[in-house]
């Protein structure tokens, strides 16, 4: 990546992080095979689980295993095959501080994320949900076939469906990549495989491959001077997800050397807006939905006008936009920016590249950014209280 052969990125302790980027179009591939396998288990655990009365559906995770929640939420609303579902994100690090105040004793199916599933409030959570829950029906997505998520939730039956990406998806660099776009891909068919029934795994990686590079060509011209000083990143509904899981990987490999944050494109104004200075560059996520998008057009038409001269980045489909003078423009090709959720993986793609390369300009390793220990792959530093209800 960045014209940086094997060698280069091996010596920079860029080598994981890199390819973990960049196979994520084959990944993908791996990944609808592996979900198409699994659909009639999957659909069989799910309609029982509605047939015992369970609405609740909670996707539980922490970091970015929780803004895959964020983001597969808004879209399941709108898509879903079960409707009459009532989709909730809950952070693990909140239900495993306020068990009670998220979690009531009723029918409910609980979608917990892990990378490694050995995150210490990912494995509470799963205990405090069978304390709590009488008809619990849990669905692990994992990457780590060896992970403790998979063992506390039990053995594959009427109450626990287990899916084990494929290897590939268990990112070995500190930064979660292809990861987060697989579990986020899975939660999204778990719950609307007819929408699974259009992709196609060379598509797939074609896209992929192919904004990858326009994206790759686009960091290299625009920010080969210097780094930002400040990156926001702004998306509407299902992109607020994917903005907020764009700005944790900058300040991830940046090692918070860049301040990076996100905000929905409403929200900006009431009060993150103060954070726009000349050299703060801002990345808005323009939205598959025609009228969201007339949002993220006045938002970036408004910051055109303001006169700071800073950079203004929108990312879009192949629908045509209002783009105020100066303001740099990616497009996706064809069905790519047609289908929500395939928008969605593609702009992410942007946002790991952006800082990836962020993080090998200002010479930090990427694969290891906190060489410290001040922050870890696999969250460390955590004490798990026994819970007792009041």
């Amino acid at each position: 990546m960045f014209n940086l052969e094997e060698e280069a990125l091996q010596k920079r302790a860029a080598i994981h992080t890199a390819g973990e980027i960049k196979h994520q179009g084959h990944v993908w591939g791996k990944v609808i095979e592996l979900l198409k396998e699994k659909q009639a288990e999957s659909t069989g655990f799910i309609e029982r689980a509605r047939a015992a009365g369970a609405v609740d559906v909670l996707f539980l995770g922490a970091g970015s295993s929780a803004f895959v929640s964020e983001t597969v939420v808004p879209l399941l609303f709108a898509e879903s095959d079960y409707p009459e579902f009532r989709y909730q994100a809950v952070a693990t690090v909140d239900l495993v501080a306020a068990p009670k105040q998220y979690v009531k004793n009723r029918p409910t199916i609980a979608v917990s994320f892990g990378r490694s599933g050995n995150s210490p409030e990912s494995i509470a959570a799963v205990d405090l949900l069978k304390q709590l829950v009488d008809q619990l029906f849990l669905i692990s997505v994992t990457c780590n076939k060896d992970g403790e998520l998979l063992k506390v939730s039990g053995q594959s039956g009427e109450r626990h469906l287990p899916i084990v990406l494929p290897e590939e998806t268990n990112d070995v660099s500190f930064a979660m990549t292809s990861s987060f776009t697989s579990m986020l891909m899975s939660s999204y068919a778990l719950f609307h495989p007819a929408g699974m029934a259009d992709w196609d795994a060379a598509d797939l990686a074609t896209s992929a491959n192919q904004f990858l590079q326009v994206s790759e060509a686009f960091i290299m011209k625009n920010f080969a001077e210097k780094t930002p000083k400040r990156l926001i990143y702004l998306g509407s509904s299902t992109l607020k997800g994917i903005a907020h899981e764009a700005s944790l990987k900058t300040l991830e490999l940046s090692a918070g050397n860049i301040d990076a944050s996100f905000e929905s494109v409403l929200g900006f104004r009431h009060g993150p807006k103060s954070l726009m200075h000349k050299d703060t560059v801002v990345v808005t996520f323009y939205s598959a939905d025609a009228y969201t998008r007339k949002y993220d057009e006045d938002i970036v038409a408004e910051m055109a006008a303001d006169g700071l001269g800073n950079p203004l980045i929108v990312l879009q489909g192949e629908e045509e936009t209002n783009s105020p003078a100066g303001v740099e423009k990616i497009q996706l090709n064809g069905k790519s920016g047609a289908d929500p959720l395939l928008r969605n993986l593609l702009f992410l793609l942007f946002g790991q590249s952006l800082a990836l390369y962020n993080s090998l300009a200002l010479g930090i390793t990427p694969d290891n950014p906190s060489p410290s220990g001040i922050v870890n792959r696999v969250v460390q530093g955590v004490t798990i209280h026994p819970y007792h209800e009041q």
